[in-house]
């Protein structure tokens, strides 16, 4: 079984909260959902320096551009009732961790400018 809560505080407000549940049911209906799919994350992408990042994962662009991975992406805003988006919660799904780890390299490649370095490169 497989279960993820994920909770974005700003300023101390609750700003996201994502649940993910599977397990809690037949196996044929996990398998159903989970389909050819192996593995499944989360990846919370939030801040002034990953704006041009979220706005590309909720735009789509990463949609398909990895074959056989699905990624589902969900605004963050400053509040409730705010249409200001400062993030995105993003869920995916793979065949395997490597796909996925592909999948962050290229989403978070414009962000290593921002972090000193690229984390990805083989040390």
């Amino acid at each position: 079984s497989y279960r993820s809560t994920t909770n974005v505080y700003v300023k101390d407000k609750l700003v996201c909260n994502n649940a993910t549940a599977l397990g809690n049911c037949l196996p044929q209906i996990t398998q159903k959902t989970m389909g050819l799919h192996d593995v499944i994350g989360t990846c919370v992408v939030i801040g002034p320096a990953t704006v041009e990042v979220f706005k590309r994962i909720l735009r789509g662009d990463f949609n398909g551009s990895h074959k056989d991975i699905a990624i589902k992406a969900t605004p963050i805003r400053k509040d409730k009732k705010s249409k200001e988006v400062i993030g995105a919660n993003v869920t995916f799904l793979a065949e395997s961790a490597q796909q996925i780890y592909g999948l962050l390299r290229d989403l978070l490649q414009d962000l290593v400018p921002v972090l000193g370095g690229d984390p990805f490169w083989d040390r």
